[in-house]
């Protein structure tokens, strides 16, 4: 004989159930976002850096400035990142920067987390400033990052990589068109590790939650048929 208990838990499992696929995971939605394929597939490599590629850690990387010495592809997670040779990142001086673009798939009225990290594996600490001109992510051309200079120290290890992101709200946008925009140092190239690119739903979308409280309101009107024992 079903009990209110027993007939109780099986309406909260059945809500659990549908909680589960109504909220979608927060994945990343970056197609070969740490380079694990060893190249650039899924992504659209434009700019205006002279070199680029994608290799292990350790690998030496070459054409840097003398003042940088030896450079190495540091990698973060995975057996694979991605480098480029950059340089001009004065505010005055048309930088020479790589560019990564995706285009995803999106929620409507969702908050979204987007970011990558970045490495230096040479013989000398790094500048760089993050503007429109120089590093940063675009999300359907506009520029999520603030304008700020920062400091890239020099490090080998994956625990050396510095991670830059923002987060933003999808609005009515169904799909993004995402652009990395990397580079650094001053008027000499310098070798830059890139790896771990992402973007991520911080937040469940608006018909997701309109759904959902449909389904739990509903559930909680129906009358509980049960026979007492």
């Amino acid at each position: 004989m079903e009990t209110v208990v027993s007939h109780f838990k099986k309406k909260l499992a059945i809500i659990v159930l549908s909680i589960s696929v109504l909220v979608p995971a927060h994945a990343n939605l970056i197609v070969n976002s740490s380079f694990e394929s060893g190249d650039f597939s899924g992504w659209v490599v434009t700019g205006t850096s002279i070199q680029n590629d994608v290799a292990r850690d350790g690998d030496l990387l070459l054409n840097a400035g003398t003042v940088f010495g030896d450079s190495f592809q540091n990698v973060r997670t995975g057996n694979f990142a991605g480098n480029a040779l950059v340089c001009c990142n004065a505010q005055s001086v048309q930088a020479e920067r790589i560019l990564l673009s995706q285009s995803v798939d999106v929620n409507q009225n969702t908050d979204y987390d987007i970011g990558f990290w970045l490495s230096n594996d040479s013989d000398s600490d790094v500048g760089l400033f993050q503007s429109n001109e120089k590093l940063q992510i675009f999300v359907n051309g506009i520029g999520v990052l603030t304008e700020e200079f920062i400091q890239l120290n020099k490090g080998n290890l994956s625990s050396d990589f510095t991670l830059f992101s923002s987060m933003f709200n999808s609005g009515t946008a169904t799909m993004l068109d995402l652009t990395f925009a990397v580079t650094a140092s001053g008027t000499e190239r310098f070798n830059v590790s890139f790896d771990d690119f992402y973007l991520r739903p911080t937040s469940v979308s608006t018909p997701h939650i309109k759904w959902l409280l449909f389904l739990i309101f509903l559930w909680i009107l129906l009358p509980l048929n049960f026979s007492k024992s």
